[in-house]
């Protein structure tokens, strides 16, 4: 008798910060293509730092120990985990009335999967590598998740950058921030009884050394169910590859896989020609 080996069925989905990418060009997932490596640099590593400092400010620990774990002597990153740890204080005694830092209310780097569903969609808390992508599943990490006294979703993501004040995705148009909100709400069971209910908040932290700057957008029943019907959508085209064939776009720019790419390929082979053919027209 042949054995069967049962492999992982299905592709892997984008992660909440692929999905404006994967919304222009789906074919990376639906098509399973090869990608290259990010490479290491300084401001990457400098990031890291920073969220597991922020990462610590929610968990209670104290400014001096955080500090300490965190930072060497003269970090320049030091006066930016100082602005967090001023932010949550404030955060502690005027926004969260039931919770404080370190209590089970803060949900803090809490990876989150979500997927549609005929009935009614899945959601569930789990443990995620950065950038780590599921068979099946959407999926994220939040930075800073917690209910308001309001019973209104807060999802915060801290932003360290220079330019995010300039470059940055602004909170409305963040599909990473609706795609938490949502995944998050059905995972506690956060529902609106109108269309015009706010029912999530996703905020922007912008922390530099002289403080923290929020751009933040209200989300509504609305919204979050619109927004589930266009990843509902989205999970079609990659299960079924229909529209799938690889294009250029403006998500070529970040995109991994362009290397591997048959749209580049041919780009590339067009470009090729043409030069070979001025060549010729030159002689």
């Amino acid at each position: 008798m042949r054995r069967l080996d049962l492999l992982p069925s299905g592709p892997f989905f984008p992660t909440a910060s692929e999905l404006r990418r994967a919304a222009e060009c789906v074919a990376p997932w639906a098509l399973g293509l090869p990608e290259a490596e990010d490479a290491p640099s300084e401001w990457a590593e400098s990031g890291r730092r920073l969220h597991f400092g922020a990462e610590l400010v929610m968990q209670g620990q104290g400014a001096i120990e955080t500090l300490s774990r965190v930072l060497s002597d003269n970090d320049p990153d030091a006066d930016k985990i100082e602005a967090m740890l001023r932010h949550v204080s404030e955060l502690g005694e005027k926004d969260i009335a039931c919770a404080k830092p370190g209590n089970a209310p803060f949900l803090v780097e809490q990876g989150i999967k979500w997927r549609p569903g005929v009935l009614e969609d899945d959601a569930a808390l789990c443990e995620r590598q950065p950038g780590e992508r599921l068979r099946g599943w959407f999926s994220g990490t939040v930075d800073l998740a917690y209910v308001r006294h309001d019973g209104v979703l807060v999802i915060a993501d801290w932003k360290f950058g220079p330019r995010e004040h300039v470059t940055g995705e602004p909170a409305k148009d963040s599909c990473q921030g609706f795609f938490l909100a949502l995944a998050f709400c059905t995972a506690l069971g956060i529902t609106g009884s109108s269309d015009a209910v706010v029912v999530a908040r996703f905020e922007r932290r912008m922390v530099t050394e002289e403080g923290i700057e929020v751009d933040a957008h209200n989300i509504t029943w609305g919204e979050l169910c619109a927004w589930r019907d266009v990843l509902d959508g989205l999970a079609r085209r990659i299960t079924s590859a229909v529209d799938a064939v690889p294009k250029l776009s403006a998500a070529c720019g970040h995109c991994k896989a362009k290397d591997e790419c048959p749209a580049w390929d041919q780009l590339n082979g067009t470009v090729a020609d043409a030069i070979v053919a001025d060549r010729k027209s030159t002689r």
